[in-house]
């Protein structure tokens, strides 16, 4: 069985922990919200999710996930350790 769950990101510049079952996939993200296809029955993993602006450095370990637009913001997530 699949399912959609919703998810706030974190504030822009920082990086909070999700609770996300294994082998889940981003769907959407918009407006500070992650859209994630999951398997509800998959175990749960907490996973690393940071929110950094255009041109902020972020180290090679982490995985670009999805960008949304915040008027004349542009701010892009990214998985991985911090």
């Amino acid at each position: 069985m699949q399912a959609i769950w919703k998810y706030q990101l974190p504030t822009p510049g920082e990086t909070s922990v999700l609770e996300i079952p294994k082998g889940w996939y981003v769907a959407r993200i918009d407006a500070g919200w992650m859209w994630v296809w999951v398997s509800p029955d998959h175990p749960i993993e907490q996973v690393k999710i940071t929110t950094i602006a255009t041109g902020q450095r972020f180290d090679d370990e982490k995985i670009y996930l999805g960008t949304w637009l915040d008027g004349p913001f542009v701010w892009h997530v990214i998985k991985g350790s911090e």
